[in-house]
């Protein structure tokens, strides 16, 4: 159906296969290891197309068992199919530019718009929770989405992704007419399900898609550029609809058509993944291996209850009961998760993945790295509009830089990766998340933007976009065959998780330095200095991470102190 880097499959009439969504879904078709899904008849063809391109023919039996030759597809034909199968990769690569879209839509606008709506003005932990919820869901539910995917199929789980997005982006719309940010809150929480189902799946998609190759390296490095281009396309658009004429919902909230908005495109997108993602293959196999609900439902609630009881904290303080006993029982569930982890047969996130310490500090580096990225973000958008009174139209422009270093960003990842390493590039990604929030942090509020905040959004997308594939692969290269897919998942969760959890933490410290809401520089501040705590912590550990990666290449050479070195880590 598409070309997967090895061979071209030959469709009869193939321009009528994808223009008849019924006749192409009525195929029997297999999920291969390297395609979306090749049809049986198809899967004939491939091979002899492999050995001889220009003889390539498929067979097509008559009503008596008799097969005639069908002459090669036309350059017409071929049209079609590169055409098809790059919307197939462009919607896979949309579910991440959606997703940064959720949070560059709210971020922005947080301050003079949304808190005015909900009335939580000078309420730093209130606002936080804008962001932290729709995150934390996120985090959450990515590694029990990624084995959803697994049993039912990745398009159905990314389809359903497309649609549940689109609903509670309505419905998160139509809150400003409760005025309530807790009605609001938990709506956030619900839209950001939707992105923990589509990432993992749409990224299945492409992984299966292409072989090892320069058509995989492109659609990955296009789903690495959509970030930071989802984040600004989000932020400039709910800034016009918050300026618009447009008559709003309720009175000051002309912001809430952007809701509306990207609903309605969701909605686009569904029907397109719908029309243009082939089929999901049988799944009989994977259904049959089970699914970890003990291990799901202990993961989810320890999760949510501990970074709940982190950015509530900075609201009511933790001298409320109720929030140090969730923090209690977040932890004791987390603990119960492990042991479960350890007994069932197909469990959610194998515990063999710690026993390696590359693996270990590679975890450490993205919690860090994020939780850096997070509070620069986070605390410079509020850096430029508490402190330099600059409006959101102005402050999405100044967030432009982000848009384009992102693509160059992405595009040389995977170049560089394959040239000095994964270790090396995530030493360069914890330096460039330090460097940046180092130029935000310590900037005097009445210098010139270019001088220090320009610099920064400059070089902040280099950490985003090169700590991501770095772990992956250095994850995935520690660990056995039949986990592979998990390096992928476990780092896309502690992402977001780490997004989410950060936010609340600097969030009670900003609480507890702003002397009481009168002091907003020293709050922003004293939320930034932990960042930069933060990020030197992940630059120690990238460094200790490329230390021991030296210390095994040496020992390689002597078996038996590889061997010894070996036992050591594990």
């Amino acid at each position: 159906m598409y070309n997967t880097g090895d061979t071209e499959t030959i469709i009869d009439e193939p321009s009528a296969d994808y223009k008849s969504p019924e006749r192409r879904n009525s195929q029997h078709t297999n999920t291969d290891s390297q395609g979306l899904g090749v049809s049986e008849k198809e899967g004939a063809g491939a091979s002899d197309q492999a050995q001889d391109p220009q003889e390539a023919t498929d067979k097509r039996e008559d009503s008596t068992g008799a097969s005639e030759p069908i002459t090669p597809k036309r350059s017409s034909s071929n049209a079609v199919n590169f055409i098809f199968e790059w919307a197939a990769v462009l919607i896979c690569v949309s579910s991440m530019l959606f997703t940064q879209v959720g949070i560059g839509a709210y971020l922005v606008i947080t301050k003079e718009f949304i808190a005015a709506t909900f009335n939580i003005e000078g309420n730093a932990g209130q606002q936080s929770w804008i962001i932290a919820a729709h995150s934390l869901t996120v985090g959450t539910f990515v590694l029990p989405a990624g084995r959803l995917g697994d049993m039912f199929g990745n398009k159905k789980i990314l389809c359903i992704g497309f649609l549940w997005y689109s609903i509670w982006s309505m419905v998160t719309g139509l809150t400003v007419y409760t005025r309530s940010i807790i009605f609001f809150d938990v709506c956030r929480a619900l839209q950001g399900i939707a992105p923990a189902l589509m990432l993992p799946n749409a990224a299945g998609i492409i992984g299966r898609t292409y072989p090892p190759g320069v058509k995989k390296a492109i659609s990955f490095a296009l789903f690495g550029a959509s970030a930071p281009n989802g984040f600004v396309f989000g932020a400039l658009f709910s800034s016009l609809f918050a300026q618009s004429s447009v008559k709003a919902p309720v009175n000051g909230a002309e912001w809430a058509w952007s809701n509306f908005v990207l609903a309605i495109a969701l909605v686009v997108m569904f029907c397109l993944a719908m029309w243009i993602i082939p089929a999901d293959g049988d799944r009989s196999e994977q259904k049959g291996l089970g699914f970890d609900y003990w291990g799901t439902l202990t993961a989810v609630s320890g999760l949510i209850l501990f970074n709940f009881a982190w950015n509530q904290a900075a609201i009511v303080t933790w001298n409320n009961g109720y929030v140090c006993a969730l923090l209690v029982v977040g932890v004791l569930l987390l603990g119960v998760f492990a042991w479960v982890e350890s007994r069932v047969a197909q469990p959610l996130l194998p515990l063999s993945v710690f026993r390696n310490v590359h693996n270990n500090l590679m975890l450490g580096c993205i919690v860090t790295g994020w939780s850096t990225f997070s509070i620069w973000l986070f605390y410079s958008i509020r850096f430029i509009q508490d402190l330099r009174n600059v409006g959101t139209l102005e402050t999405v422009s100044q967030i432009v830089p982000c848009s384009v270093t992102g693509c160059l960003a992405a595009s040389l990842s995977t170049i560089l990766i394959l040239k000095v390493g994964g270790s090396w590039v995530m030493i360069g990604a914890l330096f460039a998340f330090l460097t940046a929030i180092c130029l935000v942090a310590f900037q005097p509020v009445d210098l010139t933007y270019w001088a220090m905040q320009f610099v920064a959004f400059v070089i902040a997308p280099f950490g985003m976009d090169m700590s991501f594939p770095a772990a992956s692969i250095i994850i995935s290269d520690h660990l056995p065959r039949e986990h592979q897919g998990l390096a992928g998942s476990l780092v896309n969760t502690l992402v977001n998780y780490s997004i989410a959890i950060a936010l609340g933490i600097a969030a009670t410290v900003e609480m507890n330095v702003n002397n009481g809401g009168r002091d907003t520089e020293s709050g922003i501040r004293g939320a930034l200095y932990l960042g930069v705590g933060l990020a030197a912590t992940g630059v120690i550990l990238a460094l200790t991470n490329k230390m021991i990666e030296v210390v095994e290449s040496r020992r390689s050479a002597d078996p038996e102190s590889a061997r010894e070195a070996g036992k050591a880590l594990e």
